[in-house]
């Protein structure tokens, strides 16, 4: 009856472990797509007029420049 429950608890955790494997993997995927989308949303407010000039007053050249 001991070697039934470890093993149900053995396959259980294992279960979960990969379970979470793919939550980490699904996440990592979300945060890479974010993570283009800011860069595409920056790159478009710095290649505002306005903006631009704000960066040259702070010493920092704008991106299309």
């Amino acid at each position: 009856m001991n070697e039934f429950m470890l093993c149900t608890a053995a396959g259980v955790l294992l279960l979960w472990v990969v379970y979470l494997k793919w939550e980490v993997g699904s996440l990592s995927q979300k945060v890479d797509k974010l993570a283009v989308l800011l860069k595409r949303y920056l790159k478009d407010k710095t290649a505002d007029v306005e903006i631009a000039k704000e960066l040259e007053v702070w010493g920092k050249k704008p991106k299309g420049q």
